[in-house]
């Protein structure tokens, strides 16, 4: 089940913002450092980071969203 809500909340974020959600795969599923994503993406490594920060906070409140439902 949790494993589900993930998933659920990761295919919001690509429908929602297919940056973020290409920045959450390479980190995560590709183990990819934020600073070579930077590099990839042709942008300083601190915007990657907060880019992902952003990313993670709105999976996290999918995530709450639906536990409260």
């Amino acid at each position: 089940m949790q494993g589900m809500l993930v998933d659920q909340a990761v295919g919001s974020l690509k429908r929602y913002d297919i940056d973020a959600y290409n920045i959450i795969c390479l980190y995560y599923q590709h183990h990819i450092s934020c600073r070579a994503i930077a590099k990839k993406m042709k942008q300083r490594p601190d915007y990657i980071t907060a880019y992902l920060g952003r990313a993670e906070a709105y999976i996290a409140g999918r995530i709450h969203d639906k536990l409260e439902a």
